[in-house]
């Protein structure tokens, strides 16, 4: 009996070890996972300040569309729609630099919220883009929150293709459960694999004007893909 009590113990521990084994994978691999999305894609997004008067800033965010220094943001980040004129002043930081880059725009879309601008800088990491996503898909983004610096946000697909009114105009958009910020405007959306899904654009607000976090809407890849193109 005395043995038989032994070898059922001995069973028993060797099923706790085998079920911690599973979980330390697990939290291993998720944890490694996350941290290799993050280092992979962190150097494709800039920070970007714009102001008339170099007193007061507003801030937003950029991703490189290309290894020449061609950054991709919101038409609202580089144009001024209460001048009807771009910024007269439009800087980009790099996550791994100090320094402000002077921007220029290149190109700033009639329909869409997308622009184009430029640094003098070649050897850009930079997304490329991807079509097909599928609703609970889960998707990052790296933004700089009232201009705090770029930070890494997480979420879902809620629904990939949702029709919706934007500035005076009904756009097709994703609709995602990322939380974001003012300054977080102009922020990649994009997959585990470092592919390009979207630009954040916009919030969903109450009849109040309060946002309602967790609701977010990101202009597709599809979009982008046309602007580029034109």
């Amino acid at each position: 009996m005395k043995n038989k009590n032994v070898i059922i113990i001995n069973y028993i521990v060797l099923a706790i070890l085998f079920i911690l084994n599973i979980f330390a994978s697990v939290y291993f691999f998720t944890s490694n996972d996350t941290s290799m999305i993050f280092n992979n894609n962190i150097l494709k997004v800039v920070e970007i300040k714009v102001s008339d008067n170099s007193l007061t800033w507003a801030y937003a965010t950029g991703f490189f569309i290309d290894n020449n220094g061609t950054i991709l943001t919101n038409k609202h980040v580089a144009y001024n729609s209460s001048t009807n004129a771009n910024y007269n002043i439009i800087q980009v930081r790099l996550a791994n630099e100090d320094k402000w880059y002077d921007a220029n725009v290149i190109k700033i879309s009639e329909n869409d919220d997308l622009a184009t601008i430029k640094i003098d800088k070649t050897n850009t990491s930079y997304f490329k883009l991807k079509e097909n996503v599928s609703n609970g898909e889960t998707i990052y983004t790296i933004g700089n929150p009232n201009g705090f610096g770029l930070s890494f946000t997480s979420g879902v697909i809620s629904i990939s293709k949702r029709n919706v009114i934007y500035n005076n105009q009904t756009i097709q958009a994703i609709q995602t459960s990322l939380v974001i910020n003012e300054g977080n405007s102009g922020g990649p959306v994009f997959d585990k694999n470092g592919d390009l899904v979207g630009i954040i654009s916009f919030r969903l607000k109450d009849k109040y004007g309060e946002v309602i976090q967790g609701v977010s809407f990101a202009l597709p890849s599809s979009t982008i893909k046309t602007f580029l193109k034109d």
